[in-house]
């Protein structure tokens, strides 16, 4: 409560690629911010709408998958003109230099700065990680670092390295 009023707020959640559990997903931290007093409510509008309305800023939160592994993939939630609202210079500056970054170790510093920035001004919560497990062969070389770990998703940065 604040100034004797609930908190209380609506989360739209939509399926995506017909995977299961964002519903349950949205009636666990339901479930969890009941215990402690906040009051979410789950809508549940069709894909398309659901998205629209994403892409509009037309809501107070929302569930959604997102994949922070490459500059293009944070920049429309992070970027100029972005549906979260969240407006930072910085962010925009850094996705910038990221995508400018021929270099996987000066790419690698960037994360990191972004990484203190999500700590501390929490542009979206992360409510559980989306976990993959790879497996590839010892003479592929770039997947040390932490934000490349995907060989799909990091595939300009990999080498094969020649067996001796």
């Amino acid at each position: 409560e604040r100034d004797g009023a609930e908190l209380r707020f609506s989360a739209i959640v939509v399926s995506y690629f017909a995977q299961p559990g964002w519903q349950e997903s949205a009636i666990y931290v339901q479930a969890q911010l009941r215990s402690v007093g906040v009051r979410m409510e789950i809508e549940t509008p069709e894909r398309s709408l659901g998205n629209e309305r994403f892409r509009q800023g037309d809501f107070e939160a929302f569930f959604r998958w997102i994949n922070v592994g490459s500059p293009s993939n944070m920049e429309p939630y992070l970027g100029k003109g972005n549906p979260l609202g969240f407006e930072s210079p910085r962010v925009v500056a850094l996705l910038d230099r990221a995508h400018a970054a021929l270099d996987p170790e000066a790419r690698d510093r960037v994360y990191e700065e972004l990484a203190t920035i999500f700590r501390d001004d929490v542009p979206i919560t992360f409510l559980f990680p989306d976990v993959w497990s790879w497996v590839a062969h010892r003479r592929i070389r770039g997947l040390s670092s932490p934000w490349r770990t995907d060989p799909l998703q990091s595939m300009e940065y990999l080498w094969l390295e020649d067996e001796r």
